[in-house]
Parts: structure tokens; sequence; C-alpha cells
């Protein structure tokens, strides 16, 4: 596990979210246990929706 600060996990964010938006996803699914957190920060950021279930 990596620690990092509040600012270095936005600066993460904001660039996974650069390369999200090049992309044409229409949700975005977050890992249960942990993996909301980051999904929430990614939608908020790219206003993609944060999604339940997964689809193929």
């Amino acid at each position: 596990m990596k620690e990092m600060t509040h600012e270095q996990f936005q600066l993460a964010i904001q660039a996974l979210a650069k390369q999200i938006k090049e992309h044409k996803f229409v949700g975005i699914y977050g890992i249960p246990r942990g993996g909301m957190v980051v999904a929430v920060y990614l939608s908020h950021c790219t206003g993609i929706p944060v999604t339940q279930f997964l689809t193929p």
C-alpha cells in the first residue's frame, strides 16, 4: 500500500480523469470495499455517473 497526501490523491485523480475523458465511458464502477471513494472522485471530475452494476 502506498501512502499519499490528500493533495497527491487529488493530483492522481485529475490525471486519471483526463485519461478517462478521452474514452466514451457511460459509467464508472467503484470496486466494493475501497473503490467507491475513487469512483466518486472520478465521477465528479469527469461528469460520468457512478454505476452500481457492471455490464458487458
